[in-house]
């Protein structure tokens, strides 16, 4: 479904980590990024897979951490995934949200 959404030839979409998936979309401005994430997060709730065991909703829900940046010689790989997991941290507390930094 993740794979279905990604419109662009340059959009990824990868498991990272056990039940954490990345979206990598190049070019793209953070509000763009938010609202597509947004429109993520619509799709997954809106097939209504039963999630009978999930204590905050009787249907399968995801959350987004969004983090977007400007690449430059001082950034790393690394600032940017602790960044992107904080964002997705923050997003999962909050249940199934979107999370934009």
């Amino acid at each position: 479904m993740l794979n279905a959404c990604t419109k662009r030839s340059s959009d990824v979409v990868a498991r990272y980590g056990g039940d954490e998936f990345a979206v990598i979309l190049p070019h793209m401005k953070q509000e763009e990024v938010v609202q597509f994430a947004e429109e993520l997060r619509k799709e997954v709730l809106g097939l209504a897979i039963p999630h009978e065991y999930s204590s905050s909703s009787p249907y399968l829900t995801i959350s987004l951490g969004v983090y977007t940046t400007i690449p430059s010689k001082e950034s790393s790989i690394e600032e940017f995934i602790k960044a992107a997991d904080q964002a997705l941290y923050m997003a999962k507390k909050a249940r199934n949200e979107v999370v934009g930094l």
